[in-house]
């Protein structure tokens, strides 16, 4: 996802309003939780290790890495990407059978919302990025292990790169042109160079089954988690050494990720109890990401009751908003900053959604669902003045 370009005084201003408005929030959640604790002997400390580098929970240990074969449900059904250079919209869908050579790549206009090019008979494609600097699209391949390099300009194929055990995620630098990819079943993240078409670099994690990814640009760090069982934690990779620098704590686990290198701050969307015997609900940590090297713990957080098994969340700088979808209530949840103000009702009744997609320039949402057998995949186009759906493009 591209986002536009800020000046570092902004920057700081808007983190330090953005963070001072959420910590009397964050502060009250921890004293209630606390007295809680307190009284029900649920240890929210949980023997947590403070500081970047030992910043592991002691909670359960992550379990053996699952082999997963291709086509198996280890990601979202579709991913997507937005260009705002072009004003196209790309988006990848493994296919109904979720196996063998039948997922799709699909270009969209945004100015038309009409699919102008496709490439079929791609490999359990997984996730999408595009570099907008270089018009150039980026696909991770589940089915055989590789990434495809695609032509803005032309739409076609133009490299492919092999990469680890089942490619889940990736996300894009624009600003260095590197390319970063999960490999869910090595627990390993390579670095393409945008430039060479080519793997410099494996960075090996501790987190298993890995298959979410952010980046901010402007500090060329990179955040990778696993959204499976007792992934509670989000590893730390400095691009500039392509070497793991820490982890971030989480009391729930990871279902979605995304920042906003306008106030460096890391949003990641979780889902699991806080109270023994209460009933599951969500929250979205806040990072501050210039302090990621001295503390890994939240600065904040939102709590979004029945905010359960959401997949997207992605963040409008120029706006100051926050986008959730919320498959509990079938709506896309607006955040301003930090307080649900508007739910979206999803378009398309029975389905999810898999990825959340802005076009800054346009202020336009996009909004990838499919049902549960992906057989039913497409776009809820959004205009983020009115949060009125303006568009439905159904792709399969």
């Amino acid at each position: 996802m591209s986002f536009p370009s800020c000046n570092a005084a902004g920057s700081s201003n808007n983190r330090t309003k953005f963070l001072s408005a959420v910590s009397p929030i964050y502060a009250l959640t921890l004293l209630v939780l606390c007295v809680f604790s307190g009284i029900v002997g649920c240890g929210l400390t949980n023997g947590r290790q403070h500081g970047l580098g030992a910043g592991i929970n002691s909670g359960p240990s992550p379990t053996t890495p699952t082999t997963v074969s291709p086509g198996a449900s280890a990601t979202a059904p579709a991913s997507s990407a937005v260009d705002s250079n072009t004003n196209m919209v790309y988006v990848v869908s493994a296919g109904a059978s979720q196996g063998g050579s039948n997922g799709t790549f699909y270009a969209i206009s945004g100015a038309s919302n009409s699919v102008v090019s496709t490439l079929p008979g791609l490999p359990s494609p997984a996730a999408v990025d595009v570099n907008s600097a270089t018009n150039t699209i980026y696909i991770a391949n589940a089915g055989n292990n590789t990434v495809s390099v695609v032509s803005g300009v032309s739409n076609a194929v133009s490299a492919t790169i092999p990469v680890g055990n089942y490619p889940s995620a990736l996300v894009v630098n624009p600003t260095t042109n590197t390319i970063y990819v999960d490999n869910f079943n090595d627990g390993t993240v390579s670095v393409i160079d945008g430039a060479t078409n080519s793997v410099t670099a494996t960075v090996s994690l501790t987190v298993n089954r890995i298959n979410l990814i952010a980046v901010d640009p402007t500090l060329n760090r990179i955040y990778v988690g696993s959204n499976q069982q007792y992934a509670q934690r989000i590893a730390v990779i400095e691009g500039t050494s392509n070497s793991v620098s820490g982890y971030l704590n989480l009391k729930g686990v990871p279902q979605a990720l995304a920042s906003d290198p306008a106030t460096h701050t890391l949003f990641v969307e979780s889902n699991e109890p806080v109270l023994s015997g209460v009933a599951s609900t969500s929250q979205i940590d806040l990072f501050d990401e210039t302090t990621v090297e001295t503390s890994a713990e939240p600065v904040g957080a939102i709590a979004v009751p029945g905010f359960v098994n959401s997949r997207g969340l992605a963040v409008n700088s120029s706006a100051s908003l926050l986008y959730a979808g919320n498959n509990t209530s079938s709506a896309i949840d607006v955040l301003n900053p930090y307080t649900v103000t508007t739910a979206i009702p999803y378009s398309s009744s029975g389905s999810t959604v898999d990825s959340l997609s802005i076009d800054a320039s346009t202020n336009t949402i996009y909004s990838v669902y499919s049902n549960s057998s992906n057989s039913n995949v497409g776009i809820q186009v959004i205009d983020g003045n009115t949060n009125a759906t303006t568009a439905n493009i159904q792709l399969q």
